[in-house]
């Protein structure tokens, strides 16, 4: 035992010593002292425990709505706490949300990255003091923390929306920071260097509806995508990190066919799921086709924007707002059921049940460039879509049910897509296979009303049959009765 506790204390020193010298090459350490760090100790009092700490270096600027991240800590409770410079201080009331961490580094690239929940725990002046929820801490020697960015709710007064249909829930700020801690003789001691970060600068968050099969009962797909570009040269993107919220909903929507205003009833299945997943440009998705009338379809998970617009039938909205990307990612695929509960002379009642996606954000790219490998960290806001499908409705039947007729505001074509539950595809799907799908379906009419009328006529040949039956056994009587 003492001889671990020889090589224990041996390595917290040479440790203590690699964190410092990291200091003296790429920045000045920081120290806060382990025992003083905790959850409601004041954020200026533990600042000031650096000796290198100078307050006046931070001044109060009321229309600077930034998050800058000064220093961590690690408590005693074993909590992490980020210390954070925001200098329009309690004039807006700005509170950070969350923080993109990594505590996993592969060599030089950090990898393994999560979305946390930020807690606020106090704040003096420009300094605000959270914790990171949800985190626990490792017991390893060196600790390491990637930060690449913190977010705040977004403020529609004072930050610039979205162009498309999609909302902005989180606005990012750059960090770029990777932290190593250590512990010596009760001595937390941190040193910190930057690293090259990746800044998305535009997103589109939708999704493309696939028809699976079936005629009473069908099936959908929703195949979820994000797409981006930024300003570094990518010759081929290789693995991204990435994480996004889904929660499932049922809805029934009631329709008034006398005013055509629809009443929205809407509840969730189940709570929240967060996913964290890695994508490769080697993972394809295989679905569709196990259902009547169904079509197999397949795509990689990583996609050139061009091989995207070049396979998917998509709405005139959407391909000019995919004009300026370059990549998509193909991150997730959720069903999506329509059924009809009940129709009456005056209002139609349709059920849903579907999954909506929230919070899409992008943590880190690797990608080959001029044949070297690169692997960095993103700066994204967390953002996330609309619940209508980016695909171009097809024209089922629209030549022979006639697009220009309408009934309520809604065309005919509208209507007996409705009735018959047909999906909206985002497949191409040529006239040729809309007009054979229509005449197999008269196919399988013309056969029902066909099978139909043979079970009438048995009936009415077995009741006919039971009756002569009757006849004769009545005159053999009757003939019986004369011969005596």
């Amino acid at each position: 035992m003492k001889i671990k506790a020889i090589i224990k204390k041996y390595a917290s020193l040479l440790c203590a010593l690699l964190v410092a010298f990291m200091g003296l090459l790429m920045a000045t350490p920081v120290c806060v002292q382990a025992d003083e760090a905790n959850a409601g100790s004041n954020v200026l009092e533990d600042l000031e425990l650096a000796d290198n700490f100078d307050k006046t270096a931070y001044p109060t600027n009321e229309k600077d709505y930034s998050l800058n991240v000064i220093q961590i800590a690690e408590s005693k409770s074993g909590e992490l706490l980020i210390y954070v410079y925001q200098p329009s201080g309690t004039a807006r009331g700005i509170v950070a949300s969350s923080i993109n961490l990594s505590t996993s580094i592969e060599g030089d690239s950090p990898s393994s990255y999560k979305n946390y929940d930020l807690a606020l725990l106090n704040s003096e002046g420009v300094f605000y003091k959270y914790r990171v929820q949800g985190l626990k801490l490792k017991e390893d020697v060196l600790r390491f923390y990637s930060i690449t960015a913190i977010y705040r709710p977004f403020d529609k007064t004072i930050d610039n929306g979205l162009y498309d249909d999609n909302t902005l829930e989180e606005m990012a700020y750059a960090v770029g920071q990777l932290w190593t801690a250590t512990t010596y003789e009760g001595t937390s001691i941190y040193a910190v260097r930057n690293l090259e970060l990746i800044e998305i600068e535009q997103k589109h968050v939708g999704f493309i509806r696939y028809y699976d099969g079936g005629i009473f009962f069908p099936k959908n797909t929703d195949s979820h995508y994000v797409a981006f570009s930024t300003s570094y040269k990518i010759d081929d993107l290789l693995e991204v990190e990435m994480q996004y919220d889904k929660q499932t909903y049922s809805q029934i929507n009631t329709i008034n066919a006398l005013t055509g205003k629809t009443t929205v009833s809407r509840s969730s299945i189940g709570g929240i799921e967060s996913k964290a997943i890695t994508l490769t440009k080697y993972q394809i998705y295989e679905g569709g086709g196990d259902g009547i009338f169904g079509e197999k379809y397949e795509y990689n998970r990583i996609q050139r924007m061009d091989d995207f617009c070049g396979k998917e039938e998509l709405s005139a909205e959407t391909k000019s707002v995919l004009s300026d990307k370059q990549w998509v990612l193909r991150f997730a695929e959720t069903d999506f059921t329509q059924r009809h509960l009940q129709t009456t002379q005056f209002t139609q009642q349709i059920a849903l049940e579907y999954t909506e996606v929230t919070g899409v954000v992008i943590f880190r790219l690797e990608y080959e460039y001029d044949g070297e490998i690169y692997n960095l960290g993103v700066v994204d806001n967390i953002s996330r879509g609309d619940n209508v499908t980016d695909g171009e409705i097809p024209d089922i039947g629209g030549t022979l049910l006639g697009g220009s007729a309408s009934w309520n505001g809604a065309s005919l074509k509208d209507i007996v897509q409705d009735i018959f539950n047909l999906p909206k595809v985002a497949q191409p799907q040529p006239w040729y296979e809309r007009v054979l799908r229509i005449i197999v379906i008269a196919i399988i009419a013309v056969a029902l009303v066909g099978v139909l009328v043979l079970l009438v006529r048995l009936v009415i040949w077995i009741c006919r049959s039971g009756k002569r039956r009757e006849e004769r056994e009545y005159s053999r009587a009757y003939w019986r009765r004369r011969r005596k």
